[in-house]
């Protein structure tokens, strides 16, 4: 009897549990970054929602969905992937194929399948989500914005303008030019032309979007710090390094200011400062801000997060930039294993890891090991850019100067006809772009930062 009264309460165990209670628990921690915790809070809701009302509800479907969030952002994607099959399954069954639950299932899929570099399949789910959104122009627009960053990603920046114009259209029907929605689209276009290596047009569009900021929540101050680190990488770029010092600053203090805010977007602006650092050869300087991301980083979301390949990629750069290639070599293999795990082999920034290690066996005089590397880079890259991406564009030239350093004839390498000028040009002086710090949102914020 005793024993028959043990089993009966393991069976009924998860039953207990006050269902509102776990949400509200899971929730909190999941805005914390402490997505451990919101996982065991999200699985109990989950079994107690099964033992109490059934497997097939739509109760079941939106708590799959919310497990693959946390699963998402903790760069664990099979996991996530798994719990949407899921939810889709559930909620083809329960609820309607336009409702909103199928409206988010179907843009988390998207997401996970972006976040994994398989564009594809990303946009069938966001062409999907369009199709069942009930011409709702929030949905649609909120779809092409994922569309436009596709394209972005893949180099195809013509299609991404002509979506992100066309969303832009929308929004501006919808609300108003000054509207949250407008400033990411702005804010998005700017980066099409960062990236074709426009400073000027990018940093116009950036300003814009900083200048439409009103500074009335969180999620505003959050995305005003987004857009100093935009400009602060246009600076960057121009090798304008106190300015771009100036801007991240600006960024990070807007991000430590806001109590909510991700601690993954203020450890990305410590390697960000860092590499600036880096760059104008202040190595100390650099070090203190790397090492001090990947310490948050490490103790917040652990040792294989997908972001520690990124911060591991920064402190390498560093030691590259000291001539310190065996120590570079050691942090750029680690970020190599941690995309490989977490992305796969075929993933465009598993290309930037294989370009990266290549370059510094180069420098070893490796030369046979480094064109190993090139050439893995070059697999991936070939079959996931256009032909004329700069950084197609950079590996073929980087290719060719290998070749001659190994005293050989250049192989033939076989490759569409490219411009160079994307690499080999200077870039403008960008001097004469740097906004009056009076001229910015109607918010005080200092250059100097305490880290």
């Amino acid at each position: 009897m005793g024993n028959q009264t043990v089993k009966n309460r393991k069976k009924t165990s998860h039953s207990s549990y006050d269902i509102p209670t776990l949400l509200t628990l899971a929730k909190a921690n999941f805005s914390q970054g402490a997505y451990d915790k919101s996982l065991r809070y999200y699985k109990k809701a989950l079994y107690s929602t099964v033992e109490t009302q059934g497997k097939y509800n739509e109760s079941v479907a939106s708590l799959c969905d919310s497990l693959s969030s946390v699963y998402l952002k903790q760069g664990k994607y099979e996991q996530a992937l798994d719990f949407l099959r899921k939810a889709l399954e559930v909620g083809s069954q329960v609820v309607e194929k336009d409702s909103e639950l199928m409206q988010r299932i179907w843009k988390n899929i998207g997401n996970v399948w972006k976040a994994q570099g398989e564009y594809s399949e990303a946009l069938i789910c966001y062409e999907k989500l369009i199709s069942i959104s009930k011409d709702d122009e929030f949905l649609i627009i909120e779809a092409l914005k994922e569309m436009g960053v596709i394209y972005i990603e893949q180099g195809k920046y013509e299609p991404a303008l002509k979506i992100l114009e066309k969303a832009l259209g929308l929004s501006m029907e919808r609300n108003n030019d000054d509207s949250m929605v407008s400033v990411a689209i702005f804010d998005l276009i700017g980066q099409v032309y960062h990236e074709q290596q426009d400073y000027v047009t990018a940093f116009n569009y950036y300003y814009k979007a900083l200048r439409m900021k009103k500074l009335k929540s969180s999620e505003e101050r959050r995305s005003i710090a987004g857009l100093y680190a935009n400009i602060g990488s246009v600076f960057k770029d121009c090798e304008e390094y106190d300015e771009a010092i100036e801007y991240y600053t600006q960024a990070l203090n807007a991000y430590l200011r806001t109590p909510d805010s991700h601690r993954g977007s203020i450890c990305g602006l410590y390697n960000e400062i860092g590499s600036v650092y880096a760059r104008n050869g202040s190595f100390a300087d650099s070090l203190h801000y790397h090492k001090k991301a990947i310490d948050i980083c490490t103790q917040q979301f652990g040792e294989s997060h997908p972001l520690m390949a990124e911060l591991y990629e920064g402190i390498g750069f560093a030691y590259f930039e000291h001539n310190s290639y065996k120590v570079a070599l050691e942090y750029w293999s680690k970020s190599l294993n941690i995309r490989l795990e977490t992305l796969g082999k075929e993933h465009l920034i598993v290309a930037t890891s294989y370009y990266n290690i290549g370059t510094v066996y180069r420098k070893l005089k490796r030369f046979d090991n480094a064109l190993i590397y090139y050439n893995k880079s070059l697999e991936i890259r070939e079959k996931k850019l256009e032909s004329d991406h700069p950084s197609l564009v950079e590996l073929y030239s980087s290719i060719e100067q290998l070749e001659l350093e190994r005293d050989q004839s250049p192989k033939k390498v076989q490759r569409l006809n490219v411009s160079k000028k994307c690499f080999e040009e200077d870039c403008p002086s960008a001097q004469h772009m740097i906004p009056s710090m009076e001229s910015l949102p109607d918010e005080e914020v200092s250059t100097k930062t305490s880290v």
